[in-house]
């Protein structure tokens, strides 16, 4: 699923800007990504800010791989959704 963030230019008020895209459950790891943010939500104290950084410095270190920086944003929301919804469970 790609998701189009153009909206937020039109609203800015900027034009002829590139378009920017996040790809979201592109592939299998999309999975993987939102089952850790998931783990990483019940922690207790700061281990949930710190699981998220070690992902976020993780996922970063392969755009110089050639990963899209798209997919990385996607990454990043897919984690993002799986403490969401272990949150909501528990009742947070």
């Amino acid at each position: 699923m790609t998701v189009d963030l153009d909206v937020f230019d039109n609203i800015a008020g900027i034009s002829n800007a590139t378009q920017p895209v996040i790809d979201i459950f592109t592939d299998s790891g999309s999975f993987w990504h939102v089952l850790i943010g998931g783990l990483a939500e019940p922690l207790s104290d700061d281990y949930p800010l710190t699981l998220a950084m070690v992902f976020s410095g993780y996922e970063v270190s392969k755009l110089s791989g050639g990963e899209s920086a798209s997919r990385i944003a996607g990454t990043f929301i897919e984690f993002a959704l799986g403490m969401l919804i272990v949150a909501i469970i528990r009742g947070k």
